[in-house]
């Protein structure tokens, strides 16, 4: 490439992908990752919950104002089941004229699975990745 002509437009030397995550309520009543501190498997995991909480309630849509302000577009990857709890996150995040990336219906899979490489249910198929796009595609138009 020429280093005298810029690839990007208006001049720009680097180009930057921002992806935002809508997980929150796809996580198991316990066991989910967060910064608590774990607790026995047999309760329901209130704080983690209420972490995973905060995401769709001020976080998620404190980032689409702070995206806003700035005129970036991301791609908000979405866990169906996210989806299916607060559609009309979802369909605010594609009114905003963000990216609407797919994910599985459930993407929680305990991490020693992650670090191994092993494939549970939670990373999905094929088929449970086109029922993540169509609960999208219902929730976003």
């Amino acid at each position: 490439m020429n280093p005298t002509k810029a690839f990007w437009p208006n001049g720009a030397r680097m180009a930057i992908s921002i992806s935002m995550q809508m997980e929150g309520g796809a996580q198991p009543a316990s066991g989910a990752e967060s910064p608590m501190p774990k607790i026995d498997p047999k309760y329901p995991d209130l704080p983690a919950s209420k972490w995973y909480d905060y995401g769709f309630k001020e976080g998620l849509p404190r980032l689409l104002d702070i995206f806003d302000r700035r005129k970036i577009k991301v791609t908000s990857h979405m866990v169906g089941a996210a989806v299916d709890l607060h559609p009309a996150l979802a369909k605010e995040i594609v009114q905003r004229g963000h990216e609407a990336g797919v994910e599985c219906p459930a993407t929680f899979v305990p991490v020693e699975m992650r670090q191994t490489g092993m494939r549970g249910t939670g990373y999905g198929t094929r088929k449970e990745a086109y029922g993540g796009a169509d609960r999208e595609s219902a929730a976003t138009g």
